[in-house]
């Protein structure tokens, strides 16, 4: 019978899967469960009654509508319309089941047999999991009170990737094919080269506190196109190059990229993200609540196969600031030695980060000279008071500092390079108008906004404003 085939493939499949797979956590491992008891009391009943079959459909009820928000909004109708078979197959490429874990690492023809073997017999307990037509079961059973929403719209397509256009063809030829297990290479190589969630296409993350520590993925990310930036180019040349060493696994220097405001020096951060990130380079925007738990996050990525970017923008301390002690320890200087998959890429408006009043030492100091006469002396007169520890403190100071050893300065735009920047913006935007137009309606505003610095950001403010201005003489 169609009814104890059912139980059998559900039993099976509990009984195959280890508790430690990684496939299911204790509630939905605890849902399979209670849908295999209900079953069971289903089908052993002599008189079938109301409230068994009442059982029976809330039990999968339940772990259906928690496989729906499981997928959210990545659900793709691969298997006919069978919700638990699409959310089955998407656990296959999804889970943090030790296989998959370690084929972030490593080729899965290099993983270990015996681990290659585990991997294998839980594809056939999933399997045997989705092996029912659970949606049709239920629906023959229980016609009276459950209703499939079959026919619906689902999300057909998915995103525009090359990773969902990998997935879709691996789960659609496991869906159409069967035997599962047989897919274990075809599953490993894609998470070798797509990752797992939350890793997976994600160009930024940001970090979450609660429940615990961890990474947020950026899912709107604000893309910037390098190629967009005027000006600048030996210095952006010289990131570009350090950029480049990093993410081919060499050291790398923290990079303080430092000029006037509206000069590109974030849209730089960012760009050099969208560049780099098919060869596996990622952002993490660290804000100063989050200076205490770097520690963590070193933990969270030390092992991860990607490269990151700290990303502290528009970083400023002050002296005195509890900050200035603690990011100057976790970036060089602590017991916790940082990851080799990290390097940290500042922009601030100054080039000297807490110090900025410039202040300068009473001389070179005893420690730095061969006899001690000129010690205390500028340009050979003495200063009215001495400070001896003022070393110390503008050491302290200037600390943070030196953990970047790289300090770009992105210098204004020239006219003729922000003119340019301007015309890119306009193209890009789809106007249609003279540059001649353009460049005058621009010098206007800038005028009577009072935009005194002009470089990428009042250009594109500027494209903003005129494409609302088009709109509204359409009107």
């Amino acid at each position: 019978m169609l009814e104890e085939k059912a139980l059998r493939s559900v039993s099976r499949g509990l009984a195959l899967l280890s508790q430690h797979d990684g496939f299911f956590n204790k509630k939905e491992r605890q849902l399979w469960c209670n849908l295999q008891q209900a079953l069971a009391e289903w089908l052993s009943a002599e008189k079938l009654t109301n409230s068994q079959s009442d059982r029976l459909l809330s039990a999968y009820v339940d772990l259906e509508v928690h496989a729906i928000h499981d997928m959210d909004n990545d659900w793709e109708d691969i298997s006919d319309e069978e919700i638990l078979t699409d959310w089955l197959l998407g656990r296959t490429l999804d889970s943090y089941h030790p296989f998959l874990v370690a084929c972030e690492r490593m080729n899965p023809s290099d993983i270990s047999p015996r681990l290659i073997g585990h991997f294998r017999r839980d594809l056939r307990a999933i399997e045997a999991l989705a092996k029912p037509k659970w949606e049709t079961f239920i629906e023959s059973h229980c016609k009276a009170f459950y209703v499939s929403d079959r026919g619906r719209e689902r999300n057909p397509t998915g995103p525009n990737s090359q990773e969902w256009t990998d997935r879709r063809e691996l789960l659609t030829a496991m869906r159409k094919k069967g035997n599962w297990e047989a897919f274990w290479e075809e599953i490993g190589v894609y998470v070798h080269t797509h990752f797992l969630p939350p890793f997976r296409a994600v160009k930024a993350f940001s970090i979450c506190h609660k429940p615990a520590v961890h990474l947020h993925p950026i899912g709107a990310f604000d893309e910037f196109d390098l190629d967009i930036l005027e000006g600048n180019e030996d210095r952006i040349k010289l990131i570009m190059n350090n950029t480049h060493c990093f993410v081919r696994g060499h050291k790398a220097h923290n990079v303080l990229i430092w000029g006037s405001r509206g000069g590109g020096k974030s849209s730089l951060v960012r760009g050099l993200i969208c560049h780099f990130k098919d060869q596996g380079l990622r952002a993490l925007e660290i804000v100063p609540d989050d200076y205490s738990v770097l520690p963590d996050i070193f933990e969270i990525i030390r092992d991860r196969p990607e490269r990151y970017i700290g990303v502290l923008d528009n970083i400023s301390l002050e002296r005195g600031d509890p900050d200035l002690g603690q990011l100057s320890r976790v970036l060089e200087g602590g017991l916790i030695a940082m990851p080799d998959n990290l390097i940290f890429y500042a922009t601030s408006n100054y080039k000297d980060l807490v110090d900025r009043k410039g202040e300068r030492r009473q001389g070179l100091g005893v420690m730095q000279m061969d006899e001690d006469d000129g010690a205390r002396t500028i340009q050979g007169k003495r200063p009215d008071f001495y400070d001896p520890q003022q070393h110390q403190r503008l050491d302290e100071l200037r600390a943070l500092d030196d953990r970047f050893a790289l300090k770009i300065y992105v210098d204004t735009l020239r006219k003729e390079q922000y003119e340019s920047v301007l015309f890119s913006y306009a193209r890009k935007a789809g106007i249609d108008c003279p540059d001649d137009e353009l460049l005058k309606a621009f010098n206007k505003w800038s005028m009577r906004h009072n935009h005194d610095l002009i470089g990428g950001r009042t250009a594109r403010d500027f494209i903003r404003y005129f494409q609302l201005e088009q709109l509204d003489c359409k009107v």
